[in-house]
């Protein structure tokens, strides 16, 4: 898997999820976890996945769960 691409203001939610997924298979975690993760994370952030993680803020995240 490639490396997270660079952005100028920093990696995006999916680069995150790339990261984070490439990590669980170097530790050889479940299937079925990367598998769920792979598939939850941008069905329910998708308007989020090409975002900026510093863009996401406490009270950015905080409207989004209220």
């Amino acid at each position: 898997m490639p490396e997270p691409k660079s952005h100028a203001i920093g990696p995006t939610l999916r680069d995150g999820l790339e990261l984070h997924v490439r990590n669980m298979r170097k530790a050889a975690c479940s299937p079925s976890s990367i598998k769920t993760i792979e598939g939850e994370v941008p069905r329910l952030l998708e308007s989020w996945m090409d975002k900026p993680i510093a863009a996401l803020t406490g009270s950015v995240l905080g409207e989004f769960h209220d």
